[in-house]
């Protein structure tokens, strides 16, 4: 190895100007659309046992009225689903080029809190599952204590497809909700959103 003479600085062996080696990206979630949903929809009804319910977001996609993006499915068993089940529904996603969280199972949690919940559930699909979707009512339901500004725009374009099926005892139920959700909350913002989906209601 050649000595260096003396005040010479050793050069890096790097190029001037070259770039550092970009870090690989993660893996990013996938946007669902319907033509997807329908296929995860129908593995899940060969493959799975039990009743199972489709919430949340993917509800309006499902009725052809999608409106913004949305990368998880909320997806979960009327009755507690075994092992099994959700290994199931893991091996879907993986089939279906989908990350394994992409079904969310959270909404279990609200939906139990609902005693007549079963009365508001329409059958979309059977096979060796049934799998139900929320009537309008339950839909509102579902949203009304959170209410964010995408829960109030999920609510408010549902109305838009499906106000017909929401009949007259129930608008009224859901105003009653409403009105108490409202005073409870000192969330001024919060409020202004429940005063949007009364309007919306009336």
């Amino acid at each position: 190895m050649p000595e260096m003479k003396a005040g010479e600085k050793k050069v890096s062996e790097k190029k001037v100007g070259e770039k550092k080696a970009r870090a690989p990206e993660k893996n990013l979630p996938k946007t669902l659309d319907v033509k997807l949903l329908r296929r995860f929809l129908k593995l899940a009804c060969e493959r799975l046992t039990g009743e199972w319910a489709l919430l949340g977001g993917m509800v309006l996609p499902f009725l052809e009225h999608s409106f913004r993006v949305t990368t998880d499915i909320d997806f979960v068993p009327l009755k507690t689903a075994g092992n099994d089940q959700s290994l199931e529904l893991m091996k879907i996603c993986e089939e279906l080029g989908l990350p394994i969280e992409t079904v969310n199972g959270a909404a279990s949690f609200f939906l139990q809190k609902i005693s007549d919940f079963r009365s508001h559930l329409v059958l979309i699909q059977e096979g060796s599952a049934k799998v139900f979707r929320p009537s309008v009512m339950l839909f509102l339901q579902l949203k009304l204590a959170r209410l964010s500004e995408s829960d109030l725009q999920d609510c408010l374009e549902i109305l838009k497809v499906k106000s017909s099926e929401l009949l007259s005892p129930e608008r009224r139920s859901l105003m009653r909700m409403i009105e108490k959700l409202r005073a409870a909350s000192g969330d001024r913002e919060k409020q202004i959103r429940y005063d949007s989906l009364r309007t919306a209601l009336e």
